[in-house]
C-alpha cells in the first residue's frame, strides 16, 4: 500500500467515555492506527509514522459555544456562591445524542487530518512511513485492554476496565487511500 488511509463513520454518542475510546483501531505497541473519541468529546487520530506515534486532535468546539467551560457547583453552605472545580476545559467537538459524520485520514505526505461533518477539524504534519500493525485484530468501539479512568475520584474504587463507546455507530468505513 501507499501508506495512506482514511476512516469514516456516523456516530451518535450517548455519553463521552471516561478515558480514550476507539471508534475503530488496529494497533499494537509500536504500529498501526487509532481513531476515537476522548473524555471531552474530541476526536483523535493516532498513527505510527517512522517509529513514533503521532496524534491529531480535533480543535474546534461546537458552533455557537464558548471555547471553554468552567466546572462549578453551588456552594450550599456559602450562601449560594459558585465554587470552581478546576481549570477551563474545551467544549466537545462532537455533540451528544445527535448523528455526526466523522472522518480521519493520513496522506502519503504524512499529514493526519480530522473532519467533522465534512469540515476540517484538525491537522498534524509528521515525517516517516506509516507502519501498519500486522497480525492484529481490527477493533470497533472498545479499548483493547483495561484502562483506568483519567480522573480518579475514589482511588480504592477505580480499577482498570474495558472502555466501550456509549452510543450508536453506523457506516464505519476504512479505505487504503486518503
Amino acid at each position: 500500500t501507499s501508506g495512506a488511509f482514511a476512516v469514516e463513520a456516523w456516530i451518535a454518542p450517548r455519553a463521552f467515555p471516561w478515558n480514550y475510546c476507539p471508534i475503530i483501531t488496529q494497533r499494537d505497541e509500536s504500529n498501526g492506527y487509532y481513531f476515537g473519541i476522548n473524555y471531552q468529546g474530541q476526536l483523535q487520530l493516532h498513527a505510527s509514522l517512522g517509529g513514533k506515534w503521532i496524534r491529531c486532535e480535533s480543535r474546534t468546539a461546537l458552533p455557537g459555544l464558548n471555547e471553554s467551560v468552567r466546572f462549578a457547583s453551588e456552594n450550599r453552605s456559602g450562601g449560594g456562591k459558585v465554587v470552581d472545580f478546576g481549570a477551563a476545559r474545551p467544549n466537545p467537538s462532537v455533540p451528544l445524542l445527535r448523528w455526526t459524520h466523522v472522518a480521519g485520514s493520513l496522506d502519503t505526505n504524512g499529514t493526519l487530518r480530522i473532519f467533522i461533518n465534512g469540515e476540517p477539524a484538525g491537522e498534524t504534519k509528521a515525517d516517516g512511513a506509516f507502519a501498519q500493525a500486522a497480525n492484529t485484530k481490527l477493533v470497533l468501539a472498545r479499548t483493547t485492554e483495561p484502562v483506568l479512568p483519567l480522573f480518579l475520584a475514589r482511588p480504592p474504587a477505580n480499577v482498570p476496565r474495558f472502555c466501550s463507546f456509549d452510543g450508536l455507530l453506523d457506516e464505519i468505513k476504512l479505505f487504503d487511500r486518503a
